[in-house]
């Protein structure tokens, strides 16, 4: 009883009367406030006692101890307990990261993680989450992208209700994301840490991408298996893929500070094709200088372009002029630029490109610690760090010990830096005894120090020489000590895909995925709830509920969403949008399409795939990982599922059906032109996120009548339905 007497007046004397908002978090004896009379509980049930047992172990350890007062006290002391107020929510002070699994919402503040289960009504609020002149972001991942980003700015609170996670600002939404569309919501202030960003883009008549996403060891594996997946084909666009290359580059919003920017270009040949994607530049020469141009001046994320060309000349090449002209255009310098001979000097020249990367995001720094015998003063001490004698090091501390403060002063660091500097006024030591301990940190220095290299010598101010301490034992009296930081970077990969690349595209692509395993071991991790290769949705056969969209497995390999952008049910015909525009407008032709100067023969280049970027509507207005079908993946509703001309709800289209039995309706919503809606009822008109190769002002739709569907190419300003899919 005496030790719960004093026990309890510590803690009185620490927590004082502070009272904050009620929470169920902490609440151990249920009286509706988190003070004091929790923290006695808690200490009851340590002493024996069962009374609140159940809900005594706060921080959910399977224990009751004393890390479950401290628990309690850090709700208090963030504002997370007291009288009055809403019961679920919850102060997040000194919040810094929240995941989302199915075991709830696991909020970590500070040095403790609590689960809320997402049950409706559960709320958090924001809004003292960041520090007095601080921003905190909220970054929402999903299939290791982040795919929206908010400061605490934007919202005040977050509410969990119905499977969604809703954003509020002042009441009103701000941002919606499915609960089972999300990995992580990752929370940081200002400064974020660095984090590595890798795309692919394969060429040959078409482009394939791997968009731009953080690379490390937990996606490593999606990336090398989209390379994997490359096939080979006539044609070698290879000034068009550059061109794309740089606009996905520019367009990328890095969400993390940088240190470099790289495009690394591999090809076997000359560029075939890339004209009739871009008409703009009549010749070779006019579009490799404007490649040129553009990669001295690209600026991307406040840095300039670093681009490597990789060229192993083919036989098929017999314009070796302007071979090396494409290499050395696509170089942000000559020196950037190189012709190999073989497939295995192809390994090692993207190796040794991988070495330059890393090298120029990787930090390693060093501490070493000594205990040396205290000397005399203004004796002279070295501590040799490359195991040679004191005359003969070239990597050396070295002071003059004064027994007034116990410390080095004038210090030369040789071969090596700390802090930058190669020099230190004094270098402060800690007597125990006879002995006298140094430590040195952020030392930069071209090798790893180990303890076995260490010696100290000794030259006193009457003497020319340098005396060995033969009693100095590395193992005992050193101490070394190395941390690797890495910078922020980013690297796209473009990547040859022709036929005439042969036998030699299955090294290529094993060489391509031996340089993103470096980078990626080189980089930071970001820490999600689920790894990256995991499903973060739910997908359906059906509907389950009227809280649409939902994802429908038709067992095709991608799944399609249940209704179409700006419907709320499968029926609804929703927004009608011309290609590359994310609003809908009253007016479509070409004096309205944003993406012209008025004419059809002024289309902007918006890439051959505009799938998850800012011209994607579905991506823009959705997020969370859907986006628009590709030709291919329309291509799929028509060779691997059945469909008939029916009506739902009084409303007609085609319902579609894969070869698992499910199903999705598309309304046959007709289309707009000009400042009508035609044959609504009759046609559906679906847009697939890729443009026609021919004619750089068409793009591909899925188009169907009560008897037939297939896909088709359109005039890009037609206002058309958009069907998401998500994978």
């Amino acid at each position: 009883m005496r030790l719960h007497s004093l026990f309890t007046a510590i803690l009185l004397l620490f927590c004082g009367n502070m009272m904050a908002q009620t929470s169920i978090q902490g609440d151990v004896n249920h009286d509706g406030s988190v003070d004091i009379s929790d923290i006695v509980a808690v200490i009851n049930t340590i002493a024996g006692e069962a009374t609140y047992s159940a809900s005594a172990d706060v921080n959910k350890d399977n224990n009751t101890d004393i890390s479950d007062i401290v628990a309690i006290i850090n709700i208090i002391a963030n504002g997370g307990g007291g009288q009055g107020g809403d019961e679920n929510a919850i102060r997040l002070s000194s919040l810094t990261r929240m995941l989302v699994d199915e075991s709830g919402l696991t909020v970590e503040n500070g040095s403790q993680s609590t689960v809320y289960p997402l049950t409706d009504g559960t709320s958090l609020d924001l809004t003292d989450a960041g520090a007095e002149g601080s921003v905190k972001y909220l970054d929402i991942y999903s299939g290791g992208k982040i795919v929206t980003s908010l400061t605490f700015t934007d919202v005040d609170q977050l509410t969990a209700d119905g499977g969604k996670l809703t954003f509020t600002l002042d009441g009103e939404p701000v941002h919606m994301v499915s609960v089972s569309r999300v990995d992580s919501i990752l929370v940081y202030d200002q400064t974020k840490e660095p984090l590595a960003y890798l795309g692919v883009l394969g060429f040959n008549q078409a482009l394939y991408e791997k968009e731009i996403g953080v690379i490390d060891k937990n996606t490593v594996d999606a990336y090398k298996s989209f390379v994997s997946s490359l096939t080979t084909k006539y044609g070698t666009i290879l000034y068009y893929a550059a061109d794309n290359a740089l606009d996905r580059l520019s367009a990328f919003d890095f969400r993390t500070p940088l240190k470099s920017v790289n495009l690394i270009t591999f090809t076997d040949g000359l560029d075939q094709g890339s004209h009739a994607m871009n008409d703009k530049y009549e010749t070779d020469e006019n579009y490799l200088a404007h490649l040129k141009s553009r990669i001295s001046s690209s600026r991307i994320a406040g840095l300039p372009l670093t681009a490597w060309s990789l060229g192993l000349r083919g036989s098929d090449v017999t314009d070796y002029s302007q071979f090396q002209s494409n290499l050395r255009s696509l170089a942000s310098s000559e020196s950037n630029a190189f012709e190999v001979t073989s497939m295995s000097a192809v390994n090692e020249r993207l190796g040794s490109i991988a070495d330059n990367i890393i090298s120029s995001i990787t930090t390693v720094t060093q501490k070493v610690k000594f205990t040396i015998p205290a000397t005399g003063k203004g004796t002279k001490v070295r501590i040799v760090l490359d195991g040679k004698t004191a005359d003969r090091s070239t990597a050396y501390i070295e002071g003059t010990y004064q027994t007034s403060d116990k410390s080095l002063h004038d210090v030369t660091l040789a071969g090596i830096t700390s802090g930058g500097q190669s020099s230190l006024s004094l270098l402060q030591g800690t007597a125990d005894g006879i002995f006298v301990s140094f430590t040195l940190g952020d030392i930069s220095a071209p090798f790893t120090i180990s303890k076995s290299n260490i010696r100290q010598y000794n030259m006193t101010s009457s003497s020319d020489t340098w005396q060995v301490n033969s009693e100095f034992n590395p193992d005992s009296d050193a101490m070394t000590e190395t941390t690797t930081t890495y910078s922020g970077t980013a690297v796209l990969l473009l990547l040859d895909c022709s036929s005439s690349m042969s036998s030699d595209f299955s090294s290529m692509k094993s060489y391509a995925n031996n340089f993103i395993s470096r980078i990626a071991n080189n980089a930071n991790t970001v820490t999600l709830k689920r790894p990256f290769g995991q499903r973060a949705k739910e997908v359906y056969l059906a509907c389950p509920d009227n809280n649409h969209p939902h994802a429908i497995d038709l067992g095709i390999g991608v799944y399609f969403a249940c209704c179409n952008v700006g419907a709320s049910s499968p029926e609804e015909f929703g927004g009608y949008y011309a290609w590359g525009e994310t609003e809908e407008k009253d007016y479509y032709d070409w004096s309205t399409y944003i993406h012209c100067n008025g004419s059809s023969s002024s289309c902007h280049n918006l890439g051959s795939d505009i799938s998850g970027t800012q011209y994607d509507v579905a991506h823009v207005k959705w997020g969370n990982g859907w986006r628009m079908p590709s030709y291919e993946q329309l291509g799929l509703l028509t060779s691997k599922c059945t469909s008939e001309w029916t009506s739902m709800n009084g409303v007609k289209g085609r319902k579609v059906t894969g070869p698992n039995g499910a199903s999705i309706f598309l309304p046959a919503a007709g289309y707009r032109w000009g400042g009508n809606t035609y044959n609504v009822g009759g046609s559906g008109s679906y847009w697939s996120s890729t443009q026609y190769p021919y004619y750089s002002d068409y793009a591909y739709y899925l188009g169907f009548l009560s008897g037939n569907v297939d896909r088709y190419n359109s005039n890009r300003n037609d206002g058309q339905s958009v069907r998401p899919v998500t994978e």
